[in-house]
């Protein structure tokens, strides 16, 4: 469980504040409840508790009841929400914008982030990503991928590089760069359907 300051946000007060805000507010018609984003989030819900109760008594999140339920939402009238959406988007929403574009192309058997994104996103400290290195694992056409990587840089706002690999070349792991993205921190992106 990961409760420590954000690397990839450090002045966000924990990660599981910084990626239960990025639930929300990446999709600000998306609505949650609290045993929802702890499940999302990996956390117990007793973890996921005191941080709801900061973000909607700060009006950075709007709630309803539903019976017994807290269904929480982005607040679309919290004033920084924009900004926040943005840093958000840069920082925590990588993975999910990537799974957003890589999902329905033919030939991807699995995709994952690495280099400097993937190393603060796993805690290791350093400046902020000035980029995203992705690899993609399968025999997509070229056109697809490019297409892919033009709209994720459209949506992130950061330059995207997808480097694609056969399913042989990143299981026997005979080239440098497969042993070496190997040997480091990754994020995977998950493309299963959603």
């Amino acid at each position: 469980m990961r409760t420590s300051a954000s690397a990839l946000v450090p002045f966000l007060r924990s990660d599981v504040q910084a990626r239960l805000l990025a639930e929300l507010v990446l999709w600000p018609d998306r609505e949650m409840s609290v045993s929802d984003l702890a499940v999302a989030l990996d956390v117990g819900t007793s973890t996921v508790w005191p941080e709801v109760e900061r973000l909607t008594t700060g009006g950075v999140l709007a709630e309803r009841r539903v019976g017994r339920s807290r269904m929480l939402r982005a607040n679309p009238d919290y004033r920084y929400l924009a900004a926040l959406r943005q840093i958000l988007v840069s920082s925590y929403g990588p993975a999910k914008v990537l799974a957003d574009h890589l999902r329905d192309i033919p030939g991807i058997d699995e995709a994952l982030i690495f280099g400097s994104y993937a190393a603060r996103h796993h805690g290791e400290p350093g400046p902020a990503p000035r980029d995203l290195d992705v690899l993609v694992v399968g025999t997509p056409t070229g056109r697809a991928v490019r297409r892919a990587e033009a709209l994720c840089e459209e949506n992130l706002g950061v330059p995207v590089q997808i480097t694609v690999v056969t399913g042989p070349q990143w299981h026997d792991a005979a080239s440098g760069l497969v042993r070496q993205i190997q040997s480091a921190p990754t994020v995977p992106i998950t493309l299963e359907p959603l």
